[in-house]
C-alpha cells in the first residue's frame, strides 16, 4: 500500500500505539499468523505460508480482525517529521 514509507503506527487491542519499521510490522503480522487459532480469514486462505500472507496484508489492507473478543490489529503508514 505505502511501500515507500518507512514508519507505521501499530494499534494492538489493549496496548498503547507503537511506531514500527516495515520489517517490525511484517514480523508482527507473521507471528500473529503463525500463532493463529483456527483457519485464517477468507482472504488469506489462498496462502500456505505466513510470510506470504503477511506481505499480502501489508500491501493491500491496514487491519486484521483477530476474531471473537480479541479486537482488530491495525496499522497505518505515517510520516514522522
Amino acid at each position: 500500500m505505502y511501500e515507500e514509507e518507512s514508519t507505521y503506527v501499530l494499534l494492538v487491542p489493549g496496548v498503547d500505539e507503537v511506531f514500527v519499521t516495515p520489517e517490525e510490522l511484517l514480523a508482527k503480522l507473521e507471528d500473529t499468523l503463525k500463532n493463529w487459532d483456527g483457519p485464517w480469514p477468507q482472504d488469506l486462505q489462498k496462502f500456505t505460508d505466513p510470510s506470504a500472507a503477511a506481505n499480502f496484508l501489508m500491501g493491500s489492507v491496514c487491519e486484521l480482525d483477530l476474531g471473537g473478543t480479541l479486537g482488530t490489529l491495525q496499522w497505518y503508514s505515517v510520516r514522522l517529521d
